[in-house]
């Protein structure tokens, strides 16, 4: 039998849940790591009155939450009303140790004068607001840049004519799923992010190891440290498609230190992690045969 259960994403809490209540006193400790946004703004109000009364539920019933960067603490204790020792900060494991060696290794020269390169990554989805981006992009004041978008997903069609509409067709570029970014990280000038809500986004962590500056949404409570509270990018209003144009032509001129944005990602990694986890695993074993007498 398992000594602890492990959630990596908030999505499946429902299945901890339904285990929990079924196992009783039989069940083992229980840890979930919160992946996405707790507020939820982008569901309309009844809906997320009944997700927050979920949330509670699970505060209930489950036994230790994970948070993936430090501003997530209060954000957990709010949400799932839990006391702040069932409550651990684990900086998410995004980048492995070759990984992130090899977008370190990217050299960073002076940006190039014209036709710079906006990369965004991500699920052709809802979440994700791709539409917001086209929006934006249309609106960037950047003469001759160039958008790309890594993903694949339901929306594609939808975004395809948009582009048509906005007149940027012809300086877009959705390639489809793409397992190596690598190649795409290196030639860009600058990431951009539209979603409505994230919890860590990987993607902003491997763009701060590459090198590169971030315009996003503020579409989750650890964005503003992530971005060095502005060291390392423009955070913007969600769903503010000027002034996310805006924030794509400002990242491109702002005073950008690679190095300290690499030095920064370091801290979400593979190998900082692990022990972090062995150790609070054990603590969860430890606590439950304390607790069983």
């Amino acid at each position: 039998p398992a000594d602890v259960v492990f959630c990596s994403g908030n999505t499946y809490s429902v299945v901890l849940v339904v285990m929990k209540l079924l196992l009783g006193r039989r069940c083992p400790p229980v840890a979930i790591k919160i992946s996405n946004d707790l507020a939820r703004r982008d569901l309309p109000a009844p809906a997320r009155w009944a997700y927050h009364r979920w949330l509670r539920i699970q505060g209930r019933l489950l036994d230790h939450f994970v948070g993936m960067a430090g501003p997530m603490r209060a954000e957990i204790a709010h949400a799932v009303g839990v006391a702040d020792a069932r409550i651990t900060i684990i900086e998410d494991p995004s980048l492995g140790e070759e990984q992130f060696a090899a977008l370190s290794a990217i050299a960073r020269g002076r940006r190039k004068p014209t036709e710079p390169h906006f990369l965004a990554i991500g699920r052709l989805a809802g979440q994700k607001n791709f539409p917001l981006l086209l929006e934006a992009f249309a609106q960037c004041p950047v003469p001759g840049a160039r958008l790309t978008i890594l993903g694949e997903g339901p929306e594609r069609a939808r975004l395809e004519r948009l582009a048509a509409k906005l007149g940027i067709a012809e300086r877009l570029a959705m390639p489809g799923h793409c397992a190596d970014t690598l190649p795409w990280l290196r030639d860009a000038d600058a990431l951009v992010m539209a979603s409505d809500y994230e919890g860590v986004p990987a993607v902003i962590l491997e763009a701060l190891a590459a090198g590169l500056s971030v315009a996003s949404t503020d579409c989750s409570v650890s964005m503003a440290g992530l971005l060095g509270e502005g060291r390392f990018g423009q955070l913007v209003p969600v769903g503010d498609a000027a002034a996310l144009g805006r924030a794509m032509a400002q990242v491109l001129g702002m005073a950008f230190d690679p190095a300290a944005a690499r030095e920064f990602a370091g801290a979400f990694r593979v190998s900082r992690a692990a022990p972090r986890y062995r150790a609070l695993f054990q603590s969860l074993v430890e606590s439950a045969k304390a607790e069983a007498g």
